[in-house]
C-alpha cells in the first residue's frame, strides 16, 4: 500500500498549481491531475524552489504548453 502523502507536500503542490494557474491561465484542478501523474519518487521536488521549478516545467511540457519559466516566491 503507498502511503498517502504528507500535509506539508499537499500545501506545497497546492500552492505550487496555484502559482502556476496565475502563470499559464490552465484551470488549478487540471495542473492537480497532472501533477498527480507523476512518479512518486518526483515529489521530494517540491520542498526545494528549484524542484518547484522544475515540477512546473515538467508540467507544463506535459499539457502541452510553452516553458513557463515558473520561479517560486521564496520567503
Amino acid at each position: 500500500m503507498i502511503a498517502a502523502p504528507d500535509p506539508a507536500t499537499i500545501a506545497s503542490a497546492n500552492h505550487l498549481v496555484s502559482g502556476l494557474s496565475d502563470r499559464t491561465g490552465v484551470p488549478s484542478g487540471v495542473l492537480l491531475r497532472a501533477l498527480t501523474y507523476l512518479p512518486e519518487n518526483m515529489l521530494s521536488l517540491l520542498d526545494y524552489p528549484e524542484g518547484w521549478s522544475a515540477l512546473a516545467e515538467f508540467v507544463a511540457s506535459d499539457l502541452g504548453l510553452a516553458p513557463c519559466g515558473y520561479r517560486p516566491t521564496v520567503h
